[in-house]
């Protein structure tokens, strides 16, 4: 178990850092100064805005938690253990064959136009 938890620290880090040296790298082809050398006054107006957004972003993030959970709870209460735990276990398979689903269909209709047999639907 240590070694999933290590592995995807890893990862994490690994990925912060390549979007890190590509944010530098872009940074430095438009010619803009490294971002950790630069004046923060012009952010100086930010944390009003930050603060408004943020509280969104937390009531948004609370209620869909709680739309997400309360079902399962209710389940939990009414059924035991069992039955949430199963409940759990179909919705996460549902979700996984969900995003199958949804790009085998990307890429059907995809395939379907570029053979021309959408093109009276599209048109």
């Amino acid at each position: 178990m240590l070694g999933v938890v290590l592995g995807t620290a890893a990862g994490h880090f690994r990925i912060a850092l390549i979007a890190t040296t590509a944010a530098s790298r872009m940074f430095y082809s438009e010619r803009v100064t490294c971002w950790w050398r630069s004046s923060f006054a012009p952010a100086r107006v930010l944390p009003q805005e930050m603060r408004g957004v943020f509280g969104w972003n937390y009531l948004v993030v609370t209620w869909a938690g709680l739309i997400g959970q309360v079902p399962l709870m209710i389940l939990a209460h009414l059924r035991g253990p069992e039955g949430a735990g199963f409940y759990r276990l179909a919705t996460s398979i549902v979700t996984v064959a969900s995003y199958v689903k949804t790009s085998m269909g990307k890429i059907a209709i995809r395939s379907c136009q570029l053979a021309g047999v959408l093109t009276r639907a599209c048109a």
